[in-house]
């Protein structure tokens, strides 16, 4: 079932809403990645699926939901209840049609809502065990709608629950920036050169027509200062993994070596 919970919103949250991000434009192009950058699947994903571990009987929230790849994890491997958020109503349609797949059980045990993280609501089927929320902490351009959504998500879990997100940082250094697009074709923003909620740009050259996606840049030490005051404990963040079965082209070994994005867990007291 999909549902819209979206809400009017003032003139700053409705800025997170047109981040580049979390735009239809973004959200176009992101296929074509996930199609031609293998380190959305072997990195990314191996990262997100090994560090959210076994979901058997878990309540799930999938936030964003993108094109509903995680929903499918999630479900395939036992979650009994998966909810899909996204702020875009295209994505969230595409989740459902990759859901209908599914056996009947399955396709019950999951919702769709189009809803801004940053609202607190209390989602379908929650309060969760498990949230997996990767690229929410760079896209809102203050970092008080940033702790807003991680309050938000906070009071989402059950008390135990974890979360387990990915940050969007780029890389750090000139000279990591041409490591990262040699060696999987990234262009990234040097981070050296701009201040934190300054604009991080992100041009995936080997697309059809080369696309760039915007953030905002949040260092580490002010997400886990953050994440702190919303009252998450037990923070790690660590480098991306890379799935052992990954036999392509690209050396990912030395891209999560240079790139700064990381993966993120940590726990509702």
């Amino acid at each position: 079932m999909i549902s819209d919970q979206s809400q009017a919103l003032d003139a700053e949250q409705n800025a997170a809403v047109d981040c580049p991000w979390g735009s239809d434009n973004a959200c176009i192009a992101y296929n074509e990645i996930l199609e031609k950058y293998d380190f959305h699947n072997a990195c990314n994903r191996y990262s997100t699926a090994t560090l959210c571990g076994d979901v058997s009987g878990l309540s799930v929230l999938d936030l964003p939901s993108g094109p509903g790849c995680y929903a499918l994890y999630f479900l395939g491997n036992g979650a009994k209840a998966v909810t899909s958020v996204d702020l875009d109503a295209n994505f969230v349609k595409e989740a459902g049609e990759k859901i209908k797949r599914l056996p009947p059980k399955s396709q019950h045990a999951w919702q769709g809502l189009v809803a801004n993280a940053c609202i607190p609501q209390m989602y379908a089927q929650g309060p969760f065990d498990l949230i997996r929320a990767s690229f929410v902490m760079e896209v809102f351009p203050t970092l008080d709608l940033t702790r807003a959504c991680l309050q938000n998500l906070y009071d989402n879990l059950k008390p135990g629950g974890r979360i387990v997100s990915i940050t969007a940082s780029g890389a750090h250094t000139p000279e990591d920036g041409k490591v990262v697009l040699d060696t999987v074709g990234m262009a990234t923003t040097d981070l050296t050169k701009i201040n934190p909620g300054d604009p991080v740009d992100c041009t995936y050259v080997k697309l059809s027509t080369p696309t760039t996606i915007s953030w905002l840049w949040r260092p580490e030490e002010q997400l886990r200062k953050v994440l702190q005051e919303v009252g998450f404990s037990d923070i790690c963040f660590q480098r991306l993994l890379v799935d052992p079965q990954y036999s392509g082209p690209d050396d990912l070994e030395t891209f999560v070596n240079h790139v700064g994005n990381r993966i993120v867990t940590a726990t509702k007291r």
